[in-house]
């Protein structure tokens, strides 16, 4: 069989995003084109020019046709025009892969200025695109990156980051346009701060648009595991002495509500689809007549099940997921959308909303309904129970890896995780955000957490008793010099004492107030994937 295409492919290696693939030294030409489909639909015709002129789903159909000649597997399905799993054929890099294997800037490549009227165009245009490969390659030895067509892109196209996982990403599920990348002869070196990126409708042939092929590579399937380097980037402690651990009986202040502690029934309000994720809204019903919502998300291109799991436990499920489901509260940003980020990494995430915004109309009627049901149980003490019964529930799900669930909170979330870990041991990993590590550094004493039960605990007694109980389960404290900060340190390492290896507790601290930053939050969830994964 003759390869037409093969050598012409050259290695891309793995980038912040991608694994490492094939893609086609230049765009494909009209010869290649031709001698494959015995077509040509290019309106600036020659032999070494790049086919262009054709829809989306041409070039998909051409890159199946060369797949069966060279026998390799088809990448797509051209009946719906999707991607097939696992295939070995030719494809369509992602917009991702584009974006990688673009490199630096060759020099040229662009027009260096605009254009002072449709004059300009016109005879820009006149001479048509030029044969492939007439200006120097870029790094990775890839031709005409930048300028000559634009080219097809297999992610559809969305004006808004839409990443549906951290490698390897495949952009949202639908869309009107698909992407296309790279500038054509007529576009300008301005180009180059908007990404030479664009979107086009995928049934709409332009003279300006062709396509490169790409190919996929096996990727080996490694477990990464917490490295000394790796660790070291929490592990920065002052001089300050640790305080004493006590032995108070903290589940005797907390309290815990007589009811029956099986896994909830659950009942399904509604299944949801963003770019990210697709979720089922849930309510479990620990207590029936208050049952807990949850929202349950796992990541739109699911790779492996059971799947690891990570609880997010905040004031209502809308921020962690970073979508707005007609919750009470909405906090904009990425920095808190840790189930949104959960699904990007390829895990399933439980957003669980706090009993304050669902037991009553504010925090003074909830608490009094709790109150009224559980006397003499704290509502951190119901938190716990709660956290429980879930767990309870997700252990029935065959999309749960029992062995590999993590908890991550912001603010009230994190004093949630702190809380929940402590007694909750089916959790691997917890990491909490500015939750104020010691009794002192937040409003423990407010009624919806420890009211009037805070002055009955002992004066030794406090908040690393509960991280010391998590030993050996690594936990990380996200700090900015708010609720938390250099001051914690002592605290961390009084609650090391109970740890024989000391590198499974450590802090972040950015430095910019109560919000997480992004690279923080990036860092965090590193820091629960490679402990769930150890």
């Amino acid at each position: 069989m003759l390869l037409l295409l093969a050598a012409t492919l050259l290695p891309i290696p793995a980038g912040p995003v991608t694994s490492p693939f094939l893609l086609g030294k230049t765009e494909v030409t009209q010869s290649e084109y031709a001698r494959l489909t015995g077509a040509n639909p290019s309106h600036y015709r020659g032999p070494a020019r790049p086919v262009e002129n054709l829809t989306w789903q041409q070039a998909i159909a051409y890159a199946n046709k060369l797949s069966i000649a060279e026998r390799l597997s088809p990448c797509y399905n051209l009946a719906n025009s999707t991607r097939l799993p696992a295939c070995t054929g030719y494809r369509l890099p992602t917009s991702a892969e584009w974006a990688h294997a673009f490199g630096k800037p060759v020099p040229g490549s662009l027009r260096p200025t605009g254009y002072q009227d449709s004059q300009d165009l016109l005879n820009a245009a006149a001479p048509g695109t030029r044969p492939v490969a007439q200006f120097p390659p870029n790094e990775y030895g890839l031709h005409d990156m930048a300028g000559n067509v634009w080219e097809w892109c297999e992610d559809w196209y969305s004006p808004a980051p839409a990443v549906d996982a951290t490698v390897d990403p495949q952009g949202p599920p639908t869309g009107l346009e698909k992407v296309i990348r790279g500038g054509s002869i007529l576009t300008g070196a301005a180009q180059w701060n908007k990404g030479l990126l664009s979107g086009r409708a995928p049934a709409r042939p332009s003279p300006f648009t062709g396509f490169r092929l790409a190919r996929s590579l096996p990727v080996p399937q490694t477990i990464r595991r917490p490295s000394p380097a790796f660790l070291s980037k929490f592990q920065n402690h002052p001089s300050a002495p640790p305080p004493p651990l006590s032995r108070h009986n903290w589940l005797a202040t907390l309290g815990t509500p007589n009811l029956p502690k099986i896994a909830p029934p659950a009942r399904l309000i509604q299944r949801i689809t963003n770019p990210v994720w697709t979720g089922e809204l849930l309510d479990l019903a620990i207590e029936p007549q208050f049952p807990t919502r949850v929202l349950i998300t796992s990541p739109l291109r699911q790779r492996t099940a059971p799947l690891p799991v990570l609880l997010v436990p905040y004031y209502d499920v809308d921020t962690p997921a970073g979508a707005d489901l007609g919750g009470r509260r909405l906090t904009p940003g990425d920095t808190r959308a840790y189930a949104r980020l959960a699904a990007q990494r390829g895990m399933l995430a439980v957003s669980i909303k706090w009993y304050g915004e669902s037991d009553g109309e504010g925090y003074d009627e909830a608490v009094f309904q709790h109150a009224r049901r559980h006397p003499g149980v704290t509502p951190l003490g119901k938190w716990i129970f709660d956290l429980q019964r879930i767990v309870d529930y997700l252990l029935t799900r065959p999309d749960v890896d029992p062995a590999r669930i993590g908890m991550i909170g912001h603010s009230l979330g994190g004093k949630m995780a702190l809380y929940g870990a402590a007694f909750e041991p089916r959790i691997k990993a917890t990491v909490s955000s500015e939750p104020g590590i010691s009794l002192k550094f937040s409003n423990y004493q407010d009624f919806w957490y420890l009211g009037k039960m805070i002055l009955t605990l002992p004066p030794e007694a406090d908040q690393h008793d509960l991280i010391a109980r998590m030993s050996p389960r690594p936990f990380l404290l996200i700090a900015g010099e708010s609720a938390d900060g250099d001051k914690s340190w002592p605290l961390l390492l009084s609650a090391q004492q109970a740890y024989s290896d000391k590198s499974r507790l450590g802090m972040i601290n950015h430095r910019s107030g109560h919000s997480p930053t992004e690279t923080s939050i990036q860092l965090a969830m590193e820091w629960l994937e490679r402990f769930l994964n150890e």
